[in-house]
């Protein structure tokens, strides 16, 4: 019966591979980065579509709270009804959350965009600028953390060869 050491991967078939201690940490530090930049993405795409609704949305009107809409996981969006240009409309944001900024019944004043009325901007709901922060956070944080990771290794791994070589001893990963 054949074993194997820690330095060696059993592969099947008999078959030993050497897997270098460097290439696995850099498959995971890199998995780590692009993980944390796809977070990234995501938190400067919704932060993105926030400040363009935020930028149309000029016209004040004055809505009244008529329900809340709940999506399938229980979190509520209000639905709000106004008057712009003689129409009634009747339209909710697409942030859900807990708490809603408003509870039915309520009134509020939200943004419209004049070009398109159905389109709302709501002051109060930080929701979806919330969600951007977070995003962008942890995708910094995982992507910063993957670089500093293969960094202090590298480091480590680059001492310890040295002080092989100066001991003269061969080099083994």
């Amino acid at each position: 019966m054949r074993t194997y050491t820690s330095r060696h991967a059993y592969m099947g078939r008999g078959a030993v591979r050497n897997v270098s201690p460097i290439k696995v940490m850099a498959l995971v530090t890199s998995i780590m980065v692009i993980i944390g930049m796809v977070f990234l993405a995501v938190g400067f795409g919704v932060n993105k579509g926030h400040q363009h609704i935020k930028a149309v949305c000029t016209e004040e009107v004055n809505a009244l709270v008529v329900d809340i809409k709940y999506d399938s996981s229980g979190l509520g969006s209000p639905v709000y009804r106004y008057d712009f240009g003689g129409k009634e409309y009747k339209t909710n944001t697409n942030t859900y959350s807990n708490h809603p900024p408003y509870d039915k019944g309520d009134t509020a004043k939200i943004m419209i965009s004049p070009d398109d009325p159905e389109k709302i901007y709501v002051p109060t709901d930080n929701t979806a600028g919330m969600l951007s922060k977070i995003f962008m956070i942890l995708g910094g944080s995982l992507a910063g953390i993957g670089v500093l990771v293969f960094i202090l290794a590298s480091a480590v791994i680059k001492s310890g060869r040295r002080q092989q070589m100066q001991n003269n001893e061969p080099w083994e990963m």
